[in-house]
């Protein structure tokens, strides 16, 4: 065994390689490796980056679960008590974040000759306003009291730029009420925000929830819905089965994949790309090894000749050729692996490369770089190339002494 490592080393090492081998083989074969991981790590980082930035604004505007009323012959304006077992906190079901009360109704923008219809979201002073402030274009989030009713009003940039309003603007808005009277509202704009999200931005505004209970002849004890925010969005479907036992039977729920099918159907679209990407880089990859193993063994004959016969074995010589070639392997995933996490880097936090906003809900690529992942991936590389390398590797047998 100490002189197969001898041998690796020497053959490693020294120039011994350059002189016998093309340097085009060799370079083509690490740089080969190290293009691979490139993509691989590229490509899973961005694809879960967006998937995670994707679902969290998603969930951050309508939650991960929503509770409701089954009578929606109102539809939004279905009133629920807010005296639920389960609120304000969640205790029966683990693994739950927050959970918030909201109440909505429709109603119709006017300035001048223009129209426009919104659904206005009324939300109180423990909403969480996080995502929301992280989105604002210009303004501040307004400050509800349970005492008085706020008139201002977060409108997004898409509807602000419809109606041609700015930041401090006043505007009336009509609402139809059960009755069928109409009842006008003049609010007024304290901020304006962007979520890149169209079916939030083309259709909410977000103010007081008192001015939606007040419209819609609801007391200060009802609300439209809940919105349940999760620890951990994977475990989506099995808490939403949790949260449905134990809320009451005249309460439904539903969920953001079931609200957002074809986002999510989407998104899952994904998980197959990445899949392909990987599939094809690691034939690229096999297929190289293969081609620079053989080339290798074949140039290397008469060294194969001569430890034949000095009494090496065969199983001992293509042991110091795979050694050879998984130094080759090993030395492209390491070069591959920093100037991808290096490229990733830059792009989290300097946002290099954008993004079509109205395609993909972002204004730049997202990364989210998974340790557990760019280990798997090298140890995937690292295990095929081991495989593949020893088919090639029984070409040894062919050489014999008679040739010395």
């Amino acid at each position: 065994m100490n002189y197969e490592l001898f041998l690796v080393k020497k053959i490693t090492k020294t120039k011994h390689i350059k002189k016998n081998i093309s340097n085009v083989i060799v370079g083509i074969a690490i740089s080969t490796i190290a293009i691979a991981i490139i993509i691989m790590n590229i490509a899973v980082s961005t694809g879960l980056g967006l998937k995670r930035e994707i679902k969290n604004s998603i969930s951050n505007y309508q939650g991960h679960i929503s509770i409701n009323s089954y009578d929606r012959s109102m539809d939004l304006t279905s009133p629920i008590s807010i005296k639920q077992d389960f609120y304000p906190n969640f205790d029966n079901v683990e693994g739950i974040k927050k959970i918030q009360a909201y109440c909505n109704t429709y109603g119709i923008i006017r300035k001048n000759d223009y129209f426009e219809g919104v659904i206005l979201k009324g939300i109180d002073s423990s909403y969480d306003m996080s995502f929301l402030s992280r989105k604002l274009v210009e303004g501040k989030i307004m400050q509800i009291k349970n005492d008085k009713v706020n008139n201002n009003v977060l409108v997004s940039e898409s509807i602000a730029n419809k109606i041609d309003l700015s930041l401090n603007d006043r505007f009336n808005m009509f609402f139809i009420t059960k009755d069928g009277n109409i009842k006008i509202r003049t609010l007024q704009i304290g901020a304006i925000f962007k979520t890149s999200l169209s079916d939030f931005d083309n259709n909410f505004i977000i103010g007081d929830i008192k001015h939606v209970q007040n419209l819609n002849g609801l007391t200060r004890d009802s609300v439209t819905g809940f919105e349940v925010i999760l620890d951990d969005i994977s475990k989506l479907d099995a808490k939403a089965k949790e949260i449905y036992k134990s809320i009451s039977y005249d309460l439904d729920v539903s969920t953001i994949k079931e609200k957002n099918f074809n986002l999510m159907n989407w998104l899952d679209l994904f998980d197959i790309n990445i899949t392909f990407i990987i599939v094809i880089i690691l034939m690229v990859c096999l297929i190289n090894i293969l081609a620079t193993f053989m080339i290798i063994i074949i140039e290397k004959k008469n060294l194969i000749n001569i430890l034949k016969y000095l009494g090496a074995t065969n199983i001992s010589i293509r042991k110091i050729f795979v050694y050879i070639c998984l130094y080759f392997v090993i030395r492209g995933l390491f070069i591959g692996n920093i100037i991808s996490l290096a490229l990733l880097l830059l792009q989290k936090y300097l946002g290099i490369i954008n993004l079509d906003e109205d395609v993909y809900y972002v204004d730049s690529i997202p990364v989210l770089i998974e340790p557990v992942y760019v280990i798997m991936l090298n140890i995937l590389i690292l295990l095929i190339c081991s495989i593949t390398i020893i088919i090639p590797s029984m070409l040894v047998k062919k050489y014999n002494t008679i040739n010395i």
